[in-house]
């Protein structure tokens, strides 16, 4: 199920990526350990590669002006 991750962690349920093993954590250092995640540079590299990714494919799927619904 795609929401099991989002309901382990409001649960204090914690694993990150690079290890399988589960934890429980206190929700002041289930906190602190998102916000290291979220400010990890490795992340934040492989989100504007998929940000980047995603502007060059929108540009390439652009239709000819005369295919467009209001013509």
């Amino acid at each position: 199920m795609s929401l099991n991750p989002i309901e382990k962690k409001l649960k204090g349920i914690y694993s990150n990526n690079k290890e399988r093993n589960e934890r429980e954590v206190s929700t002041s250092n289930l906190v602190q350990m998102l916000i290291q995640e979220a400010t990890d540079l490795n992340n934040l590299v492989g989100l504007f590669r998929i940000i980047r990714f995603s502007y060059l494919m929108s540009l390439q799927s652009r239709m000819y002006p005369g295919w467009a619904p209001w013509h």
